[in-house]
């Protein structure tokens, strides 16, 4: 028997989709942004939570930038990704 999913559980599952492909490529643009200003970025570490932002605080630095614009997006992206996985998945996984 197919269980059908409810509208908010689609709604739930759009979320959380949405915001691993938003944060997925926005970090892909981030790393190909620090390459073109040849920053040199360890791929093996790209995806490290704090690693792109680390090295683009060095690169602000050393060129009297301010990072606080882009470094605010990076984190409210990572909480997303945070509050939809805490909150969709355990409530798909229950409802079935």
């Amino acid at each position: 028997m197919v269980k059908v999913l409810s509208p908010l559980q689609i709604v739930g599952l759009v979320w959380f989709c949405a915001s691993i492909i938003l944060a997925l490529s926005t970090t892909v643009y981030f790393r190909f942004w620090l390459r073109r200003r040849d920053v040199k970025v360890m791929l093996g570490l790209a995806a490290v939570p704090g690693y792109l932002e680390m090295l683009y605080m060095k690169w602000c630095r050393e060129h009297s930038q301010s990072g606080t614009v882009v470094l605010s997006l990076r984190f409210v992206l990572l909480v997303n990704v945070l509050l939809s996985a805490l909150i969709v998945v355990p409530f798909v996984i229950m409802k079935n």
